[in-house]
């Protein structure tokens, strides 16, 4: 045997322990995926200040227990066939086992003010001293949500509480107001879609969240507020019959709950879509929780 047939021989075995090195590489960076840990770009302005359209996180996966104020990625629990299969990232205020009530804006989880801990944009109703504002006024703000709202120099704006501030020492400032919706009027866009719970964005609740194991007494004002849960995220059939409640074609007056659900509210509180109107997540249905913004987009 020649050199020419060593040489080749050795190239090739070179080649071929790239070539595997390659594989186990790859495989081991789709287990880690898969199982542990990915990589997800924000795909909405939803929870804008704090993580804006394109930014780029990174999620654990392997995490099996949450506290209030935790981002999730999670599957959107929606009918909407233009939503299904959509991923989106939402902050957690409601735990299973939590009752949630939004009073004018306010948060209260199991009966205590639950205070914002991170920068929230709101919705505002802006009066000025007879001026009209153009874009450049408005990015000097860093304002990227307004509109003109009346013919009287009326603003409609999406704020941060130092961007209200800002607004107060201009020259042209008459006066500024949170545009809060008010209790018992009734939007039909809000979960659970029913004027037995005439809630609204501002006022929403109390909504308890069911934990597993978890023993819901069915009534017809309850079976309104769980019946998704029973019957889409846990795989049931219900039938109401002359007032009486069938699961399964078994009559039953109590549901016992068969996982965790949670609650999430935007921290662009006012100009999003979250529980308020999709209603529960369930535990299934959540992907792993937010760890680290790797990337910022703004």
């Amino acid at each position: 045997m020649n050199n020419s047939f060593f040489n080749n021989l050795f190239s090739y075995i070179k080649q071929l322990n790239w070539f595997i090195s390659l594989f186990f590489s790859l495989l081991i960076l789709l287990i880690l995926k898969y199982f542990f840990i990915d990589i997800v770009k924000v795909n909405s302005k939803d929870m804008e200040p704090n993580f804006y359209y394109g930014d780029v996180l990174l999620i654990n996966k392997m995490a099996t227990t949450f506290k209030h104020g935790d981002c999730i990625w999670f599957s959107v629990p929606t009918d909407d066939s233009v939503e299904i299969n959509t991923k989106s990232m939402q902050r957690l205020l409601g735990l299973p086992g939590d009752s949630l009530l939004i009073k004018e804006k306010q948060i209260f989880i199991n009966g205590l003010l639950k205070e914002d801990s991170v920068p929230i944009k709101k919705n505002y109703i802006l009066k000025t001293n007879k001026i009209w504002l153009d874009s450049i006024d408005f990015f000097n703000l860093e304002i990227t949500e307004y509109q003109k709202i009346s013919d009287y120099f009326d603003y409609g704006l999406s704020l941060e509480n130092w961007q209200v501030d800002s607004i107060k020492a201009k020259k042209w400032f008459v006066s500024i107001e949170e545009k809060i919706e008010k209790p018992f009027n009734f939007d039909e866009m809000c979960y659970p879609y029913n004027q037995i719970y005439a809630w609204n964005m501002d006022n929403y609740g109390t909504i308890y969240i069911p934990k597993k194991n978890d023993t819901i007494v069915l009534t017809d004002s309850s079976i309104v507020l769980y019946r998704k849960i029973i019957e889409e995220f846990e795989n049931n059939k219900i039938e109401i019959i002359n007032d009486s409640i069938f699961i399964n074609k078994i009559y039953s007056n109590k549901y016992v709950i068969k996982q965790n659900y949670y609650f999430t509210l935007s921290d662009n509180r006012d100009n999003a879509v979250d529980s308020r109107q999709w209603g529960f997540i369930p535990e299934s249905n959540i992907v792993g929780r937010v760890i680290y913004l790797i990337k910022r987009n703004k």
